[in-house]
């Protein structure tokens, strides 16, 4: 700094701080002055901003220039200064920039400050942007549910990104709320725990990018402290046993709510023509005129009963808006060529049960399409030599470093694949409907930071559970279910362009639902019952 001189320093800082000096002191102290301006901009801001660089080189000795180029690996010219005031700094030649001149500096500073040139054209990416397949999808769904009362199902694969489609309409729907934005209530419905704080983390990360103003942020679920007459505009996530609870407690205050409210939004939408679940909504589009949007990778109540699946479509009015994607006839096909959906390779584990007892009610119940009755499913749990087929799957799998969840049939077959894959030393977790829910809460987190390989489960984890590096599922619960087969698939059908992987691996137990071994086959497998009879 000191071969800058009072010219230099005067042209570094643009001439107010030497100017000012010398209004008080005719021959200011050079050394003072220095420190003076490092303690006003900082010792890398001169090396980093551009312009003041530049300045700094042309005060440097032709030894010190030259130096300093060796030190840069910089291919000098016949004229050393314009040598280094053209080269580009990467973030390791900043490095050793800062090193030739005794400065330190951190990765912040390093990576996002003093960048050498503005390019006169930038594309900018949105930090909570939809692809242009959910963007459409959003749109004709606002169509919807502008309309008082209307109710719309929103079709979409699991692991396409439905909750992130259905939180920037959501964002949206409360941005136009100008007039009455600070009393205006948004309801998400779900029925576990899981589901609820998937929603309501969603929502937080949606509105911190594309909201306006203030907005609040409701979790009505579980154990948290809150009761209805805390809300009061802003967006709910509503656990449907709480909700079911106050109903009938705090009449007046669901009443006031459900004036307030505008959309209603219902998340794993199969689950709402329950009988309880209906009289919510009821009470909601009753008192006031709030839309419905219903979200389902499954838009159907049964795999083989056609009337039910009509009663779902007339409760949403048979309104749906599937994924569509010019050139294909399947959304599926698309996604996983577009590697938003990874590619699922399915493999058939091969057994044959020798000792389950099937009474002949329950064949006429099997052959019916009913699911598969708890007893059956108890049998299969604790045979020996199908637990011993699925643990040397398991343990191959593992061994291929890949990464699994495995859907057990029964809490003690759960329980039995857990004890032998830990009595092998394979980083194996377990969770269940009976785990308590802070162990789950660790037991899946260490899943996701890559602590565990293996995450061996029942009854949970089909819905509400995101870890998109699982590239294998090991489906040990045969079901009659498409719907629950279906979710069971898209725990490790996340692609590569939404944080998965190119490929994935679903082995089933030859015992599973026959017929169904393919996504796009499911993805349109309940169309007729959407078509509307004159």
């Amino acid at each position: 700094m000191k071969n800058l001189g009072y010219e230099g320093i005067s042209r570094i800082t643009d001439g107010a701080i030497l100017n000012i000096i010398q209004e008080i002191d005719s021959s200011p102290d050079l050394t003072k002055i220095i420190q003076l301006i490092i303690d006003i901009y900082g010792e890398t801001y001169f090396l980093l901003e551009p312009k003041r660089r530049k300045i700094v080189f042309e005060y440097l000795t032709e030894s010190q220039a030259n130096e300093l180029c060796d030190y840069l690996a910089i291919k000098s010219s016949s004229n050393v200064w314009d040598s280094l005031k053209r080269m580009k700094l990467s973030k390791e030649r900043k490095l050793k920039l800062l090193e030739y001149f005794n400065v330190t500096a951190d990765d912040i500073i390093l990576d996002d400050t003093f960048n050498d040139e503005v390019p006169p054209i930038s594309v900018l990416t949105p930090e909570y942007n939809l692809f242009t397949h959910q963007e459409l999808a959003a749109q004709r769904i606002k169509k919807f549910i502008q309309k008082p009362r209307e109710r719309v199902l929103l079709h979409m694969p699991t692991g396409s990104g439905k909750t992130r489609t259905a939180m920037s309409i959501s964002c949206d729907f409360i941005r136009n709320q100008i007039a009455n934005r600070s009393h205006q209530n948004i309801i998400w419905f779900a029925d576990t725990d899981e589901l609820c704080n998937q929603a309501a983390d969603e929502f937080e990360k949606a509105w911190n990018h594309l909201g306006v103003g203030e907005t609040t942020l409701y979790r009505f679920f579980g154990d948290n402290k809150i009761s209805l007459s805390d809300i009061n505009g802003g967006f709910v996530v509503a656990g449907l046993q709480k909700l079911n609870k106050a109903i009938d407690k705090m009449q007046q205050e669901f009443y006031k709510i459900g004036k307030e409210t505008g959309l209603l939004i219902f998340d794993e939408a199969h689950k709402s023509v329950a009988e309880t679940y209906q009289h919510i909504i009821k009470v909601f589009q009753t008192t006031g005129q709030a839309a419905l949007l219903g979200l389902s990778a499954t838009p159907g109540r049964s795999t083989f009963n056609d009337e039910e699946n009509r009663q779902f479509a007339d409760f949403y009015h048979y309104n749906k808006v599937t994924l569509e994607v010019e050139g294909y006839s399947n959304p599926v096909e698309y996604l996983q060529e577009e590697q938003y959906l990874a590619k699922t390779n399915y493999h058939s584990i091969p057994y044959s049960p020798k000792d389950i007892i099937i009474s002949e009610q329950d064949l006429n119940l099997l052959s019916q399409g009913n699911e598969i009755p708890s007893n059956i499913l108890n049998q299969l749990g604790i045979d020996t030599k199908r637990n011993i087929s699925i643990f040397t799957l398991a343990n191959q799998l593992c061994e291929g470093s890949k990464k699994i969840i495995l859907f057990a049939c029964s809490m003690a077959n759960a329980e039995a694949l857990y004890a032998l894959l830990k009595y092998q030393n394979i980083r194996a977790g377990l969770v269940t409907s009976e785990t308590d829910s802070i162990i789950r809460k660790t037991v899946i987190e260490e899943y996701k930071t890559g602590n565990i390989q293996i995450l061996v489960n029942y009854g949970v984890l089909t819905t509400g559970f995101d870890a998109p590096k699982t590239n294998a599922a090991i489906i040990a619960r045969p079901t009659n279910s498409l719907t629950l087969f279906s979710q069971m698939v898209g725990r490790a059908t996340r692609g590569k362009r939404a944080g998965g992987n190119v490929e994935s691996d679903i082995y089933v137990i030859n015992d599973a639902l026959p017929g169904f071994r393919n996504m796009a086959e499911a993805f349109n497998h309940w169309d007729d019952a959407w078509i509307e009879e004159d």
